[in-house]
């Protein structure tokens, strides 16, 4: 009994030394560090390296007076609803940001239709969507305060992203974003967490601007250079349209963006264009022309107030300010 216990017990010891050898053996061609069943690279599948690139898709409304023009406020209301429909059947992000007339026109006349779940539009983008709700003023009567108070009366929440504003210049507020916004028509506090899409009056001669990644400005004199003792964060918005994000892709193709900086591109689609159906038919095929970028992770639609998070955590918050024209401006 004694003789075959031990004989049993040294073949189990001689089957444990065999597999721990056997499984070291395999740790050790896998790779230090590397967990076992990742995929292995091998020079036949090389891996890859590639900076994903974080596309928003915005849209303005600041070209008509919709307090006066109330038919085309709701011409307009019923082709964003449509626009909206088709971006979430596409599981893309959007972040409309509104101008003050279309916040006072709304205000006016916009208690909900059946297109909206019996939800006046601000409140619908939000709620049913779950879309970003900017603002984009070109006026200095009212202010972001002034808009915050009047959606909160709608029971909509305003974002805490300036959807484009003027760098610089006699009209430029930029220096009122560095602390808390006071309204000027209500009494009532925002705070600017984002600015998004520096600007020149009528948009002459702001090439300079044209840039993709994201920053600490640090001071309204100085948009372009980066200070990471400044909360408000920038994000930069490359050449704005298709052509601008195909440009990006191309330069990630050949290789001359950096794997460990965040790039930014956004699409923009003026609200008149969204009353045509085949505009919105045209915007849905360019969407889906991108699916293997987005599939292969190298874009990603996002909404621009997710964009902090995944700078922090994804890249440690470094700076990037990448020029259409020039490159990288911080190296």
């Amino acid at each position: 009994m004694n003789k075959t216990l031990s004989t049993i017990l040294v073949l189990a010891f001689l089957i444990a030394v065999t597999g721990a050898l056997a499984f070291g053996y395999y740790f050790e061609e896998m790779g230090e560090g590397q967990e076992v069943g990742a995929n292995e690279i091998t020079d036949e599948n090389p891996a890859e390296v590639f900076p994903t690139i974080y596309v928003t898709i915005a849209t303005h409304n600041e070209d008509v007076d919709y307090t006066v023009e109330t038919d085309t406020f709701w011409e307009h209301r019923k082709g964003l609803v449509d626009f909206m429909a088709m971006l979430k059947i596409e599981g893309v992000d959007y972040n409309y940001q509104t101008d003050w007339a279309f916040i006072e026109a709304a205000y006016e006349h916009d208690t909900g239709t059946p297109s909206t779940n019996g939800k006046n539009i601000f409140r619908y983008i939000t709620e049913n969507m779950g879309f970003e709700l900017d603002t984009s003023f070109h006026t200095t009567s009212v202010n972001e305060a002034d808009a915050a108070y009047l959606l909160d009366q709608m029971g909509a929440t305003l974002s805490s992203t300036v959807g484009g504003f003027l760098v610089s210049g006699s009209e430029s507020r930029f220096a009122e974003y560095y602390s808390p916004v006071q309204g000027l028509l209500y009494d009532y506090t925002w705070t600017a967490n984002i600015v998004w899409g520096g600007a020149t009056m009528g948009h002459q001669d702001e090439e300079e601007y044209w840039v993709s990644g994201m920053w600490n400005p640090a001071s309204s004199e100085e948009y372009m250079v980066h200070d990471p003792t400044v909360d408000l964060i920038a994000v930069g918005i490359y050449e704005q349209g298709w052509d601008g994000l195909t440009d990006l892709l191309e330069k990630q193709a050949a290789g001359e963006l950096d794997p460990n900086k965040i790039y930014t591109a956004t699409i923009f689609a003026p609200q008149e264009n969204l009353v045509d159906p085949a505009k919105i038919s045209k915007f849905r095929a360019d969407i889906r022309k991108h699916t293997e970028y987005t599939q292969s992770g190298k874009m990603q639609w996002v909404g621009i107030a997710d964009l902090p998070a995944i700078w922090d955590q994804e890249y440690n918050s470094q700076p990037n300010i990448y020029s259409y024209f020039h490159g990288h401006l911080l190296d």
